[in-house]
């Protein structure tokens, strides 16, 4: 895996996240046919296309990174129709997320392929501000699509050491910490999807990718939210690499609620029963 700017010149405290491809701030970008490996951080760094045109995106690739979509609009204006899109990706082997989304406008993503990933999507929203008593009707949503937690010819040896960029102190500190956690007894492993999170703001850049509230540092939840799953396959959720594959989790990162998620045409394929879902005792 590559390594960071922060991580070569040795800036532990350096939040500044990058993907191979940093598209933040473009608009109607056209990208076909591309293979992203290796990124220290993300594969590809984008607000999304605004719903309202037409997406010039296909058959790209991403693999071994720590992120693999990064979606995220922080300083960056909302489309029109505050509604952004990603589509046509196959994403294997992302250390932490494989779709990861951090964004002030709804999201709609389909036809992605997840496999291998620590956590194969993660979707986090945020804005307006509950304590101005403000809402607004997002969603994020995921369509025509298919997560695998573990693939036939996937090494467990290769999880270990960890990828070069978890030296770093700031990145050590923001990783998903779910694989590998012993949970009731259960030893875990990869996770297809974490419960969604929306927040009224923005979050510290220095705080754990997953984390909503982190005490003072943290923000409020928002007052609206859901998250739309239609026509998704999760494949291959069992016992793997001395631990357990789960397809849905609630995120332990979020305790003030969990948000709900409206599911359409679930499969599960070679899915152990007890995997399916997972729902973390509450912290208080």
């Amino acid at each position: 895996m590559g390594e960071s700017v922060a991580r070569i010149k040795a800036q532990g405290a350096n939040p500044s996240f990058f993907g191979c491809i940093n598209i933040v701030r473009a608009s109607n970008t056209t990208l076909y046919g591309n293979v992203m490996a290796g990124c220290a951080q993300a594969g590809i760094y984008s607000m999304g296309a605004p719903c309202e045109s037409d997406l010039q995106m296909d058959n790209n690739e991403i693999h071994t990174t720590m992120h693999g979509i990064h979606m995220d609009s922080y300083g960056v204006s909302r489309p029109e129709s505050g509604c952004v899109q990603m589509a046509n990706f196959k994403i294997w082997k992302s250390y932490d997320y494989g779709v990861y989304t951090k964004s002030e406008s709804s999201i709609e993503i389909s036809n992605i392929v997840a496999v291998d990933n620590g956590v194969g999507f993660l979707p986090y929203g945020w804005g307006p501000s509950a304590d101005s008593h403000l809402f607004e009707e997002k969603y994020i949503s995921l369509s025509d699509s298919q997560i695998v937690g573990v693939s036939d010819g996937y090494d467990c040896s290769e999880e270990n050491p960890m990828p070069d960029i978890y030296l770093a102190s700031t990145e050590k500190k923001r990783k998903w910490p779910g694989r590998g956690q012993w949970v009731d007894g259960r030893k875990l492993h990869h996770t297809g999807m974490l419960w969604p999170i929306f927040q009224s703001k923005y979050f510290d850049m220095k705080e754990p990718w997953h984390k909503g509230v982190v005490g003072a540092a943290g923000t409020n939840p928002a007052l609206r939210g859901i998250v739309h799953i239609k026509d998704i396959t999760f494949s291959n959720f069992g016992t793997s690499c001395g631990g357990e594959d789960l397809v849905f989790r609630t995120n332990p990162g979020d305790d003030d609620m969990n948000w709900p998620i409206n599911a359409t045409n679930i499969k599960f394929r070679s899915v152990e029963q007890n995997n399916k879902v997972y729902i973390d005792k509450p912290l208080a």
